[in-house]
């Protein structure tokens, strides 16, 4: 299923379908997947209230 670029010896003027394909993968969905993660610490703070919300607070600091 993987594809491999048959010629990378042109002179550069390919266009950003020419360096080929991302494979779908855990690996690569991870990252995006870990902004969703934080929902089920949101709403575990605003049931059990407390230091709970300290690991949202967290992310939303470091995200920004």
């Amino acid at each position: 299923m993987a594809r491999t670029v048959a010629d990378t010896s042109d002179s550069g003027t390919g266009t950003a379908g020419d360096i080929g394909s991302v494979e779908p993968s855990f690996r690569n969905a991870l990252p995006h997947f870990l902004a969703l993660a934080i929902f089920p610490f949101v709403l575990n703070a605003a049931v059990h209230g407390g230091w709970w919300i300290a690991l949202p607070l967290a992310f939303y600091w470091f995200v920004s």
